[in-house]
């Protein structure tokens, strides 16, 4: 899972919403249709780390994730980039995989 939606899941919990009617603006999350509904990040970082169990949210409520990719995947597209260069769509896709590592 996504320390995004983590997030938004356990915000989801606090604010008494859906995940769906949250988002993510300025280091806070707002409910959408009532903005004055809100939780800081840094709030909900300090109930996971000091007092994980008080948030009452089933699963994994850690605020991080792990990716993994494939080395041969990242070749392929790095060889697509030096064979078509001028593919706008292949060099954008390098780009977010370089990103991820």
């Amino acid at each position: 899972m996504e320390v995004r939606e983590k997030i938004l899941r356990i915000a989801s919990v606090l604010l008494n919403v859906e995940p769906t009617e949250l988002t993510i603006e300025d280091g806070k999350i707002y409910v959408v249709k009532e903005p004055s509904r809100s939780i800081s990040l840094r709030r909900i970082a300090g109930l996971v780390h000091w007092n994980p169990n008080s948030l009452n949210v089933e699963g994994d409520v850690s605020l991080y994730s792990t990716k993994t990719f494939h080395i041969q995947l990242l070749r392929l597209l790095h060889l697509m980039t030096r064979l078509i260069p001028q593919e706008p769509m292949v060099s954008l896709l390098m780009q977010h995989l370089l990103r991820l590592i």
